[in-house]
This record gives C-alpha cells, structure tokens and sequence, in this order.
C-alpha cells in the first residue's frame, strides 16, 4: 500500500492545475487553427482574379450607361434608317 499524503485539496488543486493547462493549450491551439486558416484563405484569394464591391459597382455602372448609350444609338439608327 502506499503512502499517499495529498490531501483531497491538494489533488483538486492538482487537476484544477492541470485542467487549466489543458485549456490555455486550448485556446492557444485554437489560435494557431484560426491564423493559418486564414492565411491559407488570403493566399488562396490572392491567387484568383477578383474585384473589390467598389470596382465592380463601378464597372456596373459603366455598363448601364453603355448599354444606354447604345439603346440610344439603335433608336437614332432606326429613325435615319426610316
């Protein structure tokens, strides 16, 4: 039989200890997933052709008035042509 002189405090306090690493390491590891998974993120998104919202509400824009322009320019086209 051995001898056992930790007190019930002291083996709470022990695993209390221990749980405690466990968390840290935890939410270190946690941190470590979230970083990489985001640099792995930025670096795919760096590899493909993509606009910001701005230069595609921009190019949207642009678009319409061309198409508009365009409408205009069939219209004109039609009247000369009658």
């Amino acid at each position: 039989m051995t001898n056992n002189t930790n007190g019930p405090g002291e083996i709470f306090a022990q695993i209390s200890g221990k749980l405690n690493e466990l968390l840290d390491n935890k939410t270190q590891i946690a941190e470590d997933v979230k970083h990489n998974v985001q640099s792995l993120m930025a670096s795919g998104l760096s590899k493909l052709d993509v606009v910001t919202r701005e230069e595609f509400e921009v190019q949207k824009q642009i678009l319409e008035r061309t198409r508009q322009k365009l409408d205009d320019l069939e219209k004109l086209f039609e009247k000369l042509d009658k």
